[in-house]
């Protein structure tokens, strides 16, 4: 049987409440560009949860990008997690 191994980190979300709309607009501080909005502040998050994996999938492609156009020799493993 395969041993899992349990890695644990924190990100941060925060978020703005639009004052005429009154819609919020949030994002985790570790990853800024990564914008969601909804109606109330469990929508955005939730909207922003599903946003996530592609944030990483954006990021890994970023650098392994660079390291390609660099000519760096690099070797990559995936972690698979799953948000509780």
């Amino acid at each position: 049987m395969k041993q899992v191994q349990q890695v644990s980190f924190e990100l941060t979300p925060i978020s703005v409440k639009d004052r005429e709309t009154q819609y919020v607009s949030m994002f985790f501080a570790q990853f800024p560009e990564a914008i969601s909005q909804g109606k109330t502040e469990e929508e955005a998050f939730k909207n922003l949860v599903e946003l996530l994996p592609f944030v990483l999938n954006d990021k890994k492609e970023e650098i392994i990008d660079k390291y390609n156009k660099q000519n760096i020799d690099y070797t990559s493993k995936s972690l698979n997690m799953v948000s509780a």
